[in-house]
């Protein structure tokens, strides 16, 4: 489903270079990573349209956690100071794990003010944003996506997802579960690729949901790759830190540090790979 190599993260979306299996022709998988997330607020149903709509990604990523009540919702980090203005309307709950907050109060907070504010990529100083865009972003009405309503977007776009499961610093009983029962209820489990740095869940995902690929998220490598990742785990996709590879700089291409030999066992264990 997945058959393909991914290398490189950049400002708006992670851009899957391809590099060939066998027999297979070369092919680049454009991701947009939190959505379009140099042009619109990371994690939110705006970055998601924007990426696919404008940006011409064929796949978005997002993050799940589960709220306080057990809905599944979409945010990156585990506390929401970063990317909502929860400060302002919780002062009192520090230190606003999402954890501890139920689905309707994470409904109340801002999530699009913050970046117009910061501006985290330059791209509104560059003049690069729209004014409508600024206007909605900074109105009060982009909200945390739960992700029943991130899934209907995907269903309307005819886009693909990589929902990664979000199970540490924070840990959410039921998290497997619970998002598996809104991608069949939402019929999309075709366009879904799980992925998780927890792979303890993605055992879980495999029992629960084998007809839905996975990928291992890693930090660090892994060895042997075949027995572990696609053995053990099952997972079509490998997800390592560019560490992993040796990509420390955008320009690893030009500096000779990409390990090739990484890449060449995941493609003989028939894995896609991204970065």
């Amino acid at each position: 489903m997945f058959r393909m190599i991914a290398a490189i993260l950049l400002g708006v979306a992670a851009f899957a270079a391809a590099v060939p299996a066998a027999a297979a022709p070369a092919k680049v998988l454009n991701i947009a990573h939190r959505g379009a997330r140099s042009l619109a607020p990371e994690n939110t149903l705006p970055a998601f349209r924007i990426g696919i709509t404008r940006c011409g990604a064929d796949m978005i990523e997002l993050d799940v956690h589960l709220s306080k009540d057990g809905v599944p919702v979409v945010v990156h980090d585990d506390t929401l100071e970063r990317t909502t203005d929860v400060a302002r309307v919780f002062p009192h709950r520090a230190p606003w794990r999402v954890a501890d907050f139920t689905a309707a109060e994470l409904m109340r907070l801002d999530a699009g003010s913050w970046f117009v504010e910061n501006d985290p990529f330059g791209r509104i100083r560059a003049g690069e944003v729209p004014t409508e865009d600024l206007s909605l972003f900074c109105g009060g009405r982009v909200r945390i996506p739960t992700l029943k309503a991130a899934l209907g977007l995907v269903k309307e776009l005819g886009c693909r997802v990589n929902i990664e499961l979000k199970n540490f610093p924070a840990f959410y009983p039921g998290l497997a579960e619970k998002v598996v029962a809104e991608v069949r209820q939402a019929g999309v489990a075709d366009r879904v690729l799980f992925s998780s740095f927890d792979h303890e869940i993605l055992a879980e995902l495999r029992a629960l949901a084998p007809e839905i690929p996975r990928g291992a998220l890693v930090e660090d490598p892994v060895f042997p790759l075949k027995e572990y990742l696609v053995d053990l785990l099952g997972v079509v996709a490998y997800n390592p830190s560019r560490d992993v590879l040796g990509l420390d700089s955008v320009a690893w291409h030009r500096e000779g540090r990409l390990r090739e030999d990484v890449l060449e066992r995941a493609r003989q264990a028939g894995l896609d790979v991204f970065v």
